[in-house]
């Protein structure tokens, strides 16, 4: 239990024997993420996670608490021959800590690409016009007008992208299809091919998201290379393609408001949640999707970073904000689960975490509440302006399961210890409403040392009175 400033971090990936280069490149990641993290004043530990690891979950989860980390920076993307273990990896983690990244179900829809294009279709998101096939004599195939390009339809990291991806005939549509079914049974995307330039875009938080500078390849200026960048292209320093370097923040204007458009609204359609990257290309002036990626390289040589320095946002500082957005997001989830506020004070409530994660002991500090079963409670307080030792608690919040058990009055014991800390004297305000329903709140300030020195009277409406609670500290009496 304690203030959350500096912030206790696992970071986390997977590790197999003879990985292939994206794998090891999430480990370089990993360590890079930790030198960041670390450089800024927090503590950051890393777990590598076995094939064997993910068959024993419930020790897994043992595991991860027993670092009695606040929030877990998440790298796992499965191993080779089992992708689909990142869905249940972050499952396990929504059951267990704040962690970085995307959720278990837009983890789970990013790896079935047929899926994700019937979701974007729906939700008028264009994409180029295609589908999936597990057999080479789909009769779907004879309708197709070429030129093509084919992708595994449950890999990503560009994982099965090659020299068979791109085809401009029947034969070569066979011969594409029978040689990569072999490696990716699980199917094949056919997909008309978009012959002009390519944009990524690079999306952080939560919708409307905020939108780091559009990238462009302009596949017209290498003539000798494929329009395209397959596997060995990102992963390959061997690869004539690896060299392709894109040009970022150069993008007329106009274009740049449909691509951001774009990229928002396929965010959107698959519940992304930031860092994630949109892919598209372009024909006619028409843009279409071509991929979302919802794990993106964050290595600090990658493209998303390059996007990120562009914006002013280096490693560190970029690290810094997804672990903190994590956390806001586990805290606001617990207070919205408690059941004890409403719709309007949830939203503050996420308004005043994010204040926090923005700006840290600024206006507001966080004091957490955790144990060997994860995070069960916490509370915001701030300084009182123009005084010099009075402080306001403006939140105090105790998970549904952890209710009942004396642990909000360990929080308001925890908080007079770190105010006390700071001085040899303290003021604690608390402002409540005087409505019954808030009657178990002011039972409980009055329980833990606090008494009514205030009301206004009709404050909030009529009938709903302002009530300020109170307590004095100092060292003598603690």
């Amino acid at each position: 239990m304690g203030r959350v400033e500096p912030l206790r971090i696992l970071a986390l990936t997977g590790v197999e024997p003879a990985g292939r280069p994206d794998n090891t490149d999430s480990i370089r990641c990993r360590d890079m993420a930790a030198q960041a993290l670390t450089s800024l004043g927090h503590t950051v530990m890393s777990m590598n996670i076995a094939p064997e690891d993910m068959e024993d979950l419930p020790s897994l989860k043992d595991k991860i608490l027993g670092q009695r980390c606040h929030v877990a920076l998440n790298f796992f993307e499965g191993f080779s021959t089992s992708p689909e273990q990142e869905v249940r990896f972050a499952s396990l983690l929504e059951e267990t800590m704040p962690f970085t990244g995307n959720g278990a179900e837009t983890l789970g829809l990013c790896l079935d690409k047929e899926t994700v294009r019937k979701r974007l279709m729906d939700r008028s998101v264009a994409v180029p016009d295609g589908f999936s096939v597990k057999d080479p004599s789909d009769p779907r195939l004879k309708e197709t007008s070429f030129p093509l390009f084919l992708k595994p339809t449950s890999e990503d990291g560009s994982v099965g992208i090659g020299e068979l991806s791109m085809v401009s005939c029947k034969d070569e549509l066979k011969k594409s299809l029978i040689g990569m079914l072999q490696d990716f049974p699980q199917g094949i995307t056919v997909e008309s091919f978009i012959d002009g330039p390519e944009y990524s875009v690079g999306l952080l938080g939560d919708y409307p998201y905020r939108a780091l500078p559009v990238s462009c390849i302009d596949y017209g200026l290498y003539p000798d290379l494929p329009p395209y960048l397959g596997y060995d292209s990102k992963w390959d320093p061997a690869s004539l393609s690896y060299s392709i370097s894109p040009t970022i923040g150069e993008v007329a204007p106009e274009k740049e408001t449909k691509i951001l458009d774009l990229a928002r609204a396929a965010g959107k359609a698959l519940d992304c949640r930031g860092p994630f990257r949109v892919d598209m290309r372009e024909r006619d002036g028409e843009f279409f999707v071509l991929d979302v990626n919802p794990n993106p390289d964050l290595n600090d040589d990658s493209g998303f970073l390059r996007q990120c320095r562009k914006a002013g946002l280096d490693l560190p500082e970029l690290m810094d904000g997804l672990v903190r957005s994590a956390l806001v997001r586990r805290l606001t989830d617990m207070g919205r689960e408690t059941g004890a506020f409403s719709t309007d004070e949830v939203q503050v409530l996420e308004e005043v975490l994010s204040a926090w994660a923005e700006a840290p002991d600024q206006d507001y500090s966080l004091l957490i509440g955790d144990g060997p079963e994860g995070i069960w409670g916490f509370v915001v307080y701030g300084r009182t302006a123009m005084t010099d030792f009075s402080w306001d608690l403006y939140w105090i919040v105790v998970d549904r399961d952890s209710q009942g058990k004396g642990r909000g009055k360990r929080l308001v014991k925890d908080l007079e210890s770190e105010l006390l800390s700071r001085g040899d004297r303290a003021i604690v305000r608390v402002e409540t409403s005087g409505q019954e329903a808030y009657l178990y709140q002011r039972d409980f300030y009055r329980s833990t040392g606090f008494y009514e020195c205030g009301r206004i009277r009709d404050f909030y409406h009529s009938g709903d009175d302002l009530v300020v609670y109170c307590r004095y500290l100092d060292r003598e009496g603690l």
